[in-house]
């Protein structure tokens, strides 16, 4: 117990305070932990640090330099505790109908290439490598977990075996597809960088004003700052959709597709979500279905290189010289 008798007198404001009057009787134990509530701002649309739920590497980066008889016992091991659902009897596949919807796949950004039409049209395109990435659980799956997972909203008609791998030629090339990823980490970045503003003069009585925003007040009866007014801040990390995407070339041995447009969301070596595109004026139509569930690569063949009917493929000859 802890008691507390004092003759000084202290002055809190406008009061003065005996605390020879006060005695306290609290025991005196400290709490062993305290909880932190944070009041989130309303327009917060990001979070810096991962969520808890998210699996940490454990895998080592560095070759471990293991011998031919290593390697071939462990994949003994391998094969003989993950046995996967593909090796028993195959799911029945569902038929195509305009109202379907297809998992997508998780690729991975590798740059940005040109292409040409045959009428001369330069277009630039991004290069995603599909990641041989699978559907369901590892655990149920019977596979080795895999360094990035996600999950995508399927119809019941469209469902697909735990295990079965899906590669880039699950779209076609002139097929649409809706790219989904996180943008560049910009950080803290002033109102011209964030924002696009122009800036004050650059003399003419400006005084270390160059790069202001200027006036955020919206004066009147509102006297107060609107949610949602450009100002100074984060930029960058926030998951953005590109709609609509044409496919122009696949290539089905390493697994990369080239798509419309040099603005595909995040760095050179970030994971990408690519699905079939939601805009009506270009989804799929009976004339032209894409595969489905998949392309099952495995039990078909498939040209390497595959080619939309609009683009220039140049180990073709330009020029055809015919005799009179």
């Amino acid at each position: 117990m802890v008691s507390l008798c004092s003759s000084k007198i202290i002055m809190l404001g406008k009061h003065m305070i005996n605390l020879s009057s006060i005695r306290l009787t609290a025991p005196a134990v400290l709490p062993l932990w305290t909880t932190q509530v944070r009041c989130m701002s309303r327009v917060k649309r990001r979070h810096t640090v991962p969520p808890f739920w998210l699996p940490k590497a454990t895998r080592v980066m560095y070759p471990e330099e293991l011998t031919s008889e290593n390697e071939a016992f462990v994949s003994e091991v391998i094969a003989d505790q993950y046995s996967s659902p593909l090796k028993t009897d195959p799911w029945e596949r569902g038929v195509w109908t305009p109202k379907s919807l297809r998992c997508g796949v998780i690729a991975r950004k590798l740059g940005i290439y040109p292409l040409w039409t045959k009428d001369g049209t330069r277009h630039l395109t991004t290069l995603l490598q599909v990641s041989k990435e699978y559907f369901n659980m590892f655990s149920d799956a019977g596979i080795l977990p895999k360094k990035k997972i996600s999950k995508f909203i399927i119809t019941p008609d469209a469902k697909l075996a735990p295990g079965t791998p899906l590669y880039a030629s699950h779209f076609k090339p002139g097929h649409y597809v809706d790219v989904a990823g996180i943008t560049i980490d910009r950080g803290f970045q002033g109102v011209m960088k964030r924002w696009g503003f122009h800036g004050m003069p650059a003399s003419h009585g400006v005084t270390k004003s160059h790069r202001r925003g200027g006036n955020i007040g919206s004066g009147g009866e509102k006297a107060r700052v609107l949610p949602g007014q450009k100002m100074p801040g984060h930029m960058g990390r926030e998951r953005r959709i590109l709609k609509a995407l044409k496919i122009w070339r696949i290539n089905t041995h390493y697994n990369v597709m080239w798509v419309q447009g040099p603005a595909v969301p995040g760095a050179t070596g970030s994971y990408v979500f690519i699905y079939d595109t939601i805009i009506p004026t270009r989804r799929h139509t009976t004339e032209n279905p894409p595969p489905f569930p998949t392309f099952f690569q495995d039990e078909q063949e498939i040209e390497e290189e595959l080619y939309d009917e609009m683009l220039h493929v140049f180990s073709q000859p330009s020029i055809s010289f015919a005799e009179k």
